[in-house]
């Protein structure tokens, strides 16, 4: 086994009267409180986080769900009905927002399969006129040959 230089060691001779259990030995809080307290905490902590969530999801400043929980619980107000109005009062915004867009997409569809039927006239169009413009300069070829004395055809 490898020897390491300046490795620091805790002596363990300085801990030889400490034991598992602290709340019997020192008198310290009974693990049952302390069980309690992390409880406790942990509620706090979660409804923190799920009051930090809707102040996020509602584009709110941080702490005002929590701000007005605390003055419906003084109001007497059950928060939880509060919140659910409001969620259904989202919720009824969002699917109309949803069905917003989804008729502006028809719209785009629609839009755009009409532009494609114009532009495939327009193509079309052009196309002919390619070829009129073609057979024209093909027919002055053929009739107008330069410096011959044959028979020139005019339109």
């Amino acid at each position: 086994m490898a020897r390491r230089k300046n490795v620091k060691r805790i002596d363990p001779r300085y801990f030889l009267n400490e034991t598992v259990d602290r709340d019997i030995d020192t008198g310290e809080a009974l693990e049952e409180d302390v069980e309690e307290e992390l409880e406790e905490g942990w509620k706090e902590f979660a409804q923190g986080a799920k009051d930090l969530g809707r102040d996020v999801s509602k584009l709110r400043k941080p702490g005002t769900s929590k701000k007005i929980r605390q003055d419906a619980t003084a109001a007497g107000i059950a928060y939880d009905a509060q919140t659910a109005a409001d969620d259904a009062r989202y919720a009824k915004t969002a699917a109309r927002r949803q069905s917003d867009e989804k008729a502006r997409s028809q719209r785009r569809d629609a839009d755009y399969r009409a532009r494609s039927r114009d532009l495939e006239g327009f193509t079309q169009s052009q196309k002919d006129q390619r070829r009129r413009d073609q057979k024209k300069k093909e027919d002055d070829r053929r009739h107008s040959g330069f410096g011959s004395d044959h028979y020139v055809e005019q339109e």
